[in-house]
């Protein structure tokens, strides 16, 4: 697969060197500017092949080939049972896909989970279509948690959208279903996550890692005699099960999470859902929105149209 990268020099970089406009304009690695060095046509400045430390001039074109060869290292399979890209594919564009994850499905590869993880499903789906893909997960989601899942189909896309991620550009919006009514209809939770050593849980710790947490409760029921919260949640920090964690040290924790004390009459699995990714598209700098519907189960419990 080869992307080709294109940057009009600008008066403020005029005489610069082609390695630095590389560097710090196109936002490539050492390593992606040493690849193209080597490259056929790898790096052209006005359609001709130039050296890293060929000066620019303002209005000059500079061209970038990045090439990504050889098969993916992620196992693959097809099943639509599972994941059916007619539905499940959200968003595609020629560097990124964004992906509707269904609730038991882990993310990535894993023990006990490398031939059926999401990335696993969508790699076979490239390979059915004769296409070979090395995708990147941009931000995991928890096999119990449904909604938006975001993968890029090449390492500058990746690495770009990967500093959106921690700068904040890139925001996923969640909703879930959490026991009892709150106190508050929006608040912010800010207290500390430790993973314990050995298992997949976490767990409350005011000297552990930063966690914030920010929640608005969107509507009130009581379902079977159950007080039941509908909340949109955002956060700042990405630590494991920070949502379930931070719900369930408030007192409402999700419906169906056995880990963290969540009701189980209403629901089998952590009633959250991924609902929207908005993000920059890596190279044309687009603002994108990406929503998923609600999922069945959780609709279901809820049965009421205000989200």
């Amino acid at each position: 697969m080869v992307k080709k990268i294109s940057y009009v020099i600008g008066q403020a970089d005029d005489g610069q060197q082609i390695h630095d406009i590389m560097r710090h304009r196109m936002e490539l690695t050492e390593k992606q500017i040493r690849q193209a060095k080597y490259r056929e046509k790898g790096i052209c400045l006005n359609g001709e092949q130039k050296y890293t430390v060929a000066p620019v001039k303002t209005e000059d074109v500079l061209e970038v080939r990045i090439e990504e060869s050889g098969a993916s290292k992620i196992p693959f399979s097809y099943n639509e049972d599972i994941w059916n890209p007619k539905a499940g594919i959200l968003y595609e564009d020629e560097d990124l896909i964004v992906v509707n994850k269904p609730a038991g499905v882990v993310s990535h590869p894993s023990p006990g989970h490398y031939n059926d993880s999401m990335a696993s499903l969508l790699t076979g789906y490239y390979e059915k279509k004769a296409e070979t893909m090395n995708l990147r997960c941009i931000g995991r989601l928890d096999k119990d948690t449904s909604g938006v899942l975001l993968f890029a189909k090449n390492q500058v896309a990746a690495d770009r959208l990967a500093k959106q991620r921690m700068s904040g550009e890139l925001k996923k919006e969640y909703q879930a279903l959490a026991e009892g009514h709150f106190d508050s209809r929006d608040g912010t939770v800010q207290v500390g996550i430790t993973k314990i050593p050995g298992e997949i849980q976490a767990r409350i710790d005011e000297d552990g890692k930063d966690a914030i947490t920010h929640y608005q409760v969107r509507g009130e029921q009581y379902i079977l005699e159950i007080p039941v919260s509908c909340v949109r949640l955002h956060l700042e920090t990405g630590r494991t099960h920070q949502i379930r964690l931070h719900m369930s040290w408030m007192g409402h924790p999700l419906l169906g999470d056995e880990w963290y004390g969540g009701n189980m009459i209403l629901g089998k699995r952590a009633a959250l859902h991924a609902a929207t990714v908005t993000f920059l598209q890596p190279f044309t700098k687009e603002r994108i929105t990406v929503m998923a519907q609600l999922p069945k189960d959780m609709a279901q419990i809820w049965n009421d149209e205000e989200w």
